[in-house]
């Protein structure tokens, strides 16, 4: 990991109205041919866009909220609806560069498909390592299977704007071109667009972003080709010290670590995608990590830790100021699908105002529990002269031991965990933590609170066989929730669920009619000051709870 600092703006929201023509003109990076004109309709909370291409484009949303779209000679995809918009790519101005790994030739423009380069080495080689000024650069990718050297797979300085953009996507759609995984630093307004990752970057991960900002991963599947049943080093997707990070309908998968892993990274999204076959947890945004939604996603398959957790285990020097106190800040997860992990299917390690609210788990914590609210690890990291800077202006830390960043704000709202047929947790239902007074030497609060502002309600917990099985509240100190509270305000292995095959209620289910609550909003003023100052608010729209609901636009327990 590196120490880059990046500037900080706001989280906006996202409508993809875009056109295309060709090279120095507006373009859609859905179509390289075609002027798509599209209106939005909005219902049960999610967003449906209906296209026209050329007469012959059909979108229908189902009432389970999965979209439909049907292209004339193209196949048919079905995703889940989202409440969020997409990352908007406005209508930017490029100069395209074609690659064809068959029949080009790096003799070749590159200018036009019949000019085609025929590897990505030359088609990276036309775009600058400077600012864009003038014109963003497409690299078209037509079908097949590009090969990136060793050493040769690492991108630098190119500083693209949201008119003139950096964009790299497969010409034919996903699954048409496949690419060694890539390295990304100090690059800006960066768009990669049905591209399919195979194997390492140059940095062993799969596709790894450092120092960057404006980057949107859309319809990519990164595959580390790991074995998800031995434990290694690299992550598919990893992202250090970025900012408006926006990562949707992908397919990350087979990492022998996280399978979706931000250290520093504020301001974005994690939309629908699929998440999956990892050794460690499927997906955690750490480190100072803010101001996120992670919605409608499906997460599966840790054969060593949990499914999705704010916050996780990191070095002090790593993280970026003011965000140097709780692990993660403002993150909202919310409508996601979660099942068989080892660990919990959800997790805060540190977190000031959290949502994990309207997510449906089953088969989760078979060596764990199924939810877990905990402490945070921090090290030092890699640099100690750093680390002491960031201690002398606030951060909170410790030399030499772990475990003491707390928790503030966190709601657990409205879940439904479901574990059946004899599968349930190991240890309890939950774990949380209440009070620890940490060792000599420590520079943060005194005693350390693991569930200050916790609130545990509406949750939905059928949890296999319940003898001797600890609810698991307050773990190693004083609790400020109480254990009477979580069983009256829940149903904890009182109403067992009736879902159909996909985990959704049936007509008629019971879960449609159990009790939920309305999510109190957050407030930003008891943020904790550093270095003189509050850490940005994210804004009273992202703050606002009250209106958030699953996937069908209702309150029932679950993402359905």
């Amino acid at each position: 990991m590196k120490n880059h600092l990046t500037s900080s703006l706001f989280l906006i929201l996202f409508v993809l109205i875009i056109t295309i023509v060709g090279c120095n003109t507006p373009i859609d990076l859905d179509s390289t041919t075609t002027t798509i004109a599209g209106t939005t309709t909005t219902i049960a909370g999610a967003t449906t866009t209906t296209t026209t291409l050329s007469g012959a484009t059909t979108t229908t949303t189902t009432s389970s909220g999965a979209t439909t779209t049907t292209l004339t000679g193209a196949t048919t995809t079905t995703t889940n609806a989202s409440s969020s918009s997409n990352y908007d790519i406005g209508s930017p101005t490029v100069q395209n560069i074609w690659v064809n790994p068959t029949s080009g030739s790096d003799n070749n423009s590159g200018a036009t498909s019949a000019e085609a380069l025929r590897t990505f080495a030359a088609a990276i080689a036309q775009v600058p390592s400077a600012a864009f000024t003038t014109t963003g650069y497409r690299i078209n990718l037509m079908p097949g299977t590009y090969t990136v050297a060793a050493g040769q797979g690492r991108f630098t300085e190119r500083r693209g704007t949201f008119a003139f953009p950096f964009i790299i996507q497969a010409s034919s759609g996903t699954g048409s071109a496949y690419v060694r995984g890539l390295d990304f630093a100090n690059c800006s307004y960066l768009y990669l667009i049905n591209i399919n990752f195979r194997g390492v970057a140059d940095d062993g991960d799969g596709c790894h972003f450092d120092n960057c900002d404006h980057v949107l991963i859309r319809r990519c599947e990164i595959d580390l080709q790991a074995s998800s049943a031995a434990e290694g080093p690299g992550e598919a997707l990893k992202a250090n010290q970025c900012q408006y990070f926006y990562v949707e309908d992908s397919n990350i998968h087979h990492s022998a670590h996280a399978g979706l892993d931000y250290v520093a990274v504020q301001y974005g999204h994690i939309l629908r995608n699929t998440i999956h076959d990892t050794n460690n947890w499927c997906a955690y945004v750490k480190g100072g990590s803010a101001y996120l939604l992670v919605e409608g996603n499906t997460i599966y398959n840790s054969v060593g830790a949990g499914g999705f957790s704010a916050g996780e285990g990191n070095g002090l020097s790593y993280m970026i100021e003011p965000w140097t106190q709780y692990g993660t800040y403002g993150i909202k997860v919310i409508n996601n699908v979660i099942h068989d992990t080892f660990g919990a299917g959800l997790g805060v390690y540190s977190g000031y105002d959290i949502v994990e609210a309207h997510n449906t788990l089953y088969r989760v914590g078979s060596n764990s529990h199924v939810i877990e609210v905990v402490f945070g690890p921090r090290s030092v990291g890699d640099d100690a002269t750093r680390a002491s800077l960031l201690i002398s202006r606030g951060a909170w830390g410790y030399s030499v031991g772990e475990d003491y960043i707390p928790n503030r704000n966190v709601l657990i709202f409205n879940n439904l965990v479901y574990n059946t047929g004899g599968y349930r947790s190991q240890w309890a239902q939950f774990s949380t933590r209440g009070s620890v007074t940490p060792p000599a030497g420590w520079h943060g609060p005194s005693p350390v609170l693991g569930d200050e502002g916790l609130i545990v309600r509406g949750n939905i917990v059928w949890n296999g066989p319940t003898s001797g099985l600890d609810l698991g509240i307050g773990g190693d100190g004083q609790a400020r929730i109480s254990a009477a509270t979580i069983e009256a305000e829940n149903n904890i292995n009182t109403l067992e669920p009736a879902l159909d095959s996909s985990y959704a209620p049936i007509t008629g289910s019971n879960v449609l009619s159990a009790t939920t609550y309305t999510l109190p909003n957050f407030t930003w003023s008891d943020t904790p000051t550093y270095n003189g100052s509050q850490p940005v608010s994210p804004g009273s729209t992202f703050l606002n709870n009250a209106a958030i609901r699953n996937r069908n636009g209702r309150t029932n327990p679950g993402a359905f």
